[in-house]
């Protein structure tokens, strides 16, 4: 999810429409990827602006 990916191909303005992802452009986002463990569980981490782990992120 790096902002190429984000935004490439009109990705992000097909899945929210055109002024949602303007809205999201503006004000910034914060990069988020979710997995879920065979228990159940789900941990989150942040990513950079290349798509790259650089934290932990809680909800």
């Amino acid at each position: 999810m790096s902002d190429a990916w984000i935004q490439g191909n009109n990705r992000l303005v097909n899945e929210v429409g055109q002024d949602l992802a303007n809205d999201i452009l503006d004000d910034g986002y914060t990069r988020v990827v979710a997995r879920i463990l065979p228990d159940g569980s789900v941990t989150y981490k942040q990513l950079d602006s290349s798509g790259n782990i650089i934290g932990v992120w809680t909800p």
